[in-house]
Parts: C-alpha cells; sequence; structure tokens
C-alpha cells in the first residue's frame, strides 16, 4: 500500500505524461484499500479473512474525445504503456461537447484539511481475535441467550489520491475499526435473533466488547415472547435516523396511482388512499409524554398537520401529495 505521498507522486506523474503524450488535459485516481477481519464461533476460531487491492486509473482528453484506463501494476514502465494507449484511445474516441476537466478557477486550492480519519494503526490479528471472542462471550453471558452465530472484529485501511493536469492535487488516508455480535435467544419455533454493531475510524472511539455484546443479547432477548398490540390510535416511536425518515414518508405518500389520477386515487373519490390522520413530529420527550398520560390514545391523539420539517421537504410527503390524498 502506498501513502498518499506517494500516491499523489504516482498520480501526477502520469498527468503529465500524457499532456506530453499529446494529451490536452488529464486527471489520475489512485485507491487502495486493505482490510483484517476475525470471526469467532462459541468460543472457536470461525473464520480469518484478508483483503488487499489498489488501483490508479486515468483520464485523459484530446480536444472533446476522452479516453479512461486503469492498472493495478504501479511499475513505472507498465505506467508508461499506460499513458500511450490511453491517448491512443482518446484520439480515435468520438466527440463529447461535454467532455473536459471542471474549470480551474472553481478548483480548491491551499492546504488540504486534515478530517483526522486515520488513526496510523495496523491490524493485528490476534488483537482481532482476542476482541471477537470478548464481545461474542458479552453477549452469550446475557441471561436467555441459548446460541450463537459469532462475534467479529476487524481493521481496514484506505488510501486515496487525486491529481490534475491543470493544478489540483490532494488525498487522504482512513482508518476503520469495528465489532459485532450476533446471538440466539430462546428454544424450538420461539426463538429469536439479534445483533450489536459499532465502528469508527479511531480505535479508541469503538465501543467497548461489553456493550456491544450486552446490546446484541438483550435485543435478542427482548424478541421473545412478543405481545399483539391493540387496535385504536397509537403513538409509533421511530428512531432518528435515515431509516425512520424513509418509514416515515413511505407510509406518508399515497403512492403512484394518485400522480396518475390526482383527482381520484382509488375507484371512489371518498376513500382515502393516504393516511391522512397521521400526524408526524420530532420530538425528545415524546417517549416520556406519551407515557405519563394516563389514557396513551388519547393524550397523543394524531392531528393532521406534519410538523417535521425534514418530512414535508421529502419528495413522497409533498404538499401535492397531502393535497391529492384529500381530494
Amino acid at each position: 500500500m502506498l501513502t498518499v505521498s506517494e500516491a499523489l507522486d504516482r498520480a501526477q506523474m502520469l498527468c503529465g505524461a500524457a499532456t506530453k503524450a499529446g494529451a490536452d488535459a488529464a486527471d489520475a485516481l489512485y485507491y487502495c484499500n486493505a482490510a483484517t477481519s476475525v470471526s469467532m464461533r462459541l468460543g472457536a476460531l470461525e473464520d480469518v479473512e484478508r483483503s488487499e487491492g489498489q488501483d490508479i486509473s486515468l483520464r485523459v482528453f484530446v480536444g472533446q474525445r476522452s479516453a479512461s484506463v486503469s492498472t493495478a501494476d504501479m511499475d513505472a514502465g507498465e505506467l508508461t504503456k499506460l499513458v500511450e494507449r490511453c491517448v491512443a484511445m482518446a484520439r480515435e474516441a468520438p466527440e463529447d461537447p461535454y467532455a473536459g476537466l471542471a474549470p480551474e478557477d472553481l478548483l480548491f486550492t491551499g492546504q488540504v484539511p486534515d478530517f483526522d480519519l486515520d488513526d496510523g494503526s495496523e491490524a493485528d490479528p490476534a488483537a482481532l481475535r482476542e476482541a471477537a471472542l470478548a464481545v461474542e462471550e458479552a453477549a452469550r453471558a446475557v441471561a436467555g441467550v441459548t446460541n450463537s452465530e459469532g462475534g467479529s472484529a476487524s481493521h481496514s485501511r484506505t488510501r486515496f489520491a487525486l491529481a490534475t493536469s491543470h493544478g489540483f492535487a490532494g488525498g487522504y488516508g482512513s482508518s476503520g475499526h469495528s465489532l459485532s455480535a450476533s446471538v440466539i435467544a430462546g428454544e424450538g419455533a420461539s426463538m429469536q435473533r439479534d445483533y450489536g454493531w459499532h465502528s469508527a475510524h479511531h480505535l479508541a472511539d469503538l465501543e467497548s466488547t461489553a456493550d456491544i455484546g450486552k446490546r446484541a443479547g438483550t435485543r435478542a432477548v427482548a424478541r421473545l415472547n412478543p405481545g399483539k398490540a391493540p387496535n385504536g390510535k397509537l403513538p409509533v416511536l421511530l428512531r432518528a435516523s435515515a431509516a425512520a425518515s424513509s418509514a416515515i414518508c413511505s407510509v406518508r405518500s399515497p403512492g403512484p396511482r394518485s400522480r396518475v389520477a390526482p383527482a381520484s386515487c382509488s375507484a371512489r373519490k371518498s376513500r382515502r388512499c393516504s393516511t391522512a390522520a397521521l400526524s408526524f413530529a420530532t420530538s425528545h420527550t415524546a417517549r416520556a409524554d406519551c407515557a405519563a398520560a394516563p389514557s396513551t390514545a388519547r393524550a397523543c391523539r394524531p392531528r393532521r398537520a406534519i410538523s417535521s420539517p425534514m418530512a414535508r421537504s421529502r419528495a413522497g410527503c409533498s404538499t401535492r401529495h397531502r393535497r391529492n390524498s384529500s381530494a
């Protein structure tokens, strides 16, 4: 794996060689990733994986014609051949009036900011094995857990560099650490499965094996003996995540039929094809408010207005769809 500075040298060398070979402009991109992961199951080693790959690509422009090639061979002689082949391909390509690099005055200039994405660590298979074993043991220690699908720990490093023939050169490196456990609770047909997982760029920011394992076991046990929700108007609490936003808009959207026939999105105009009685609100105290109320259904009675700006901005929750659904 090349360092960021070495990768930038390769990319700038390719751009310079391309212009010397007759290209009007060029850009080069280097990417490399190395990853190691260890999995344990029921206290025994289950799997060890190691992968590493690198690639450098070159794009050249000859007038309004362009071509791109890539290779994993970083040998100087092979890179020279790559440049010659790419320029020859560009000369034979059809013209594209929109082909070209971004204008030079729009390029980022100055020192590239350090986003602190790399902690400088290297993969340690022995440490990964210990972490995978520890996170699985923590999950299995939760009362009610009866089996395990295993625990895993992984480490990765990435290098990225981009250079253009008209002045831009920048790159960065990043590291990654992750821990996960998946366990089973219950017996027979009532068995339930869940997991715990966390990842971070810096090892110091990674949650402990005890916390991740306990979360996996607790989630699996919490799934046992599910109850049946009563009928009626009830509050639905969703986690503040992209998945929650998507779920809200999926419920709120009247569907494709209303976009085809806005005035009547069902056979009968009197039938609502959208849940107009639903109300979506962003609140950090919704759980406490509903729990404190003597009657959840009455205290948390839905309103017709959508009070979440995010929900209003999504395509499935547009004003047009709300108007159509009440037609």
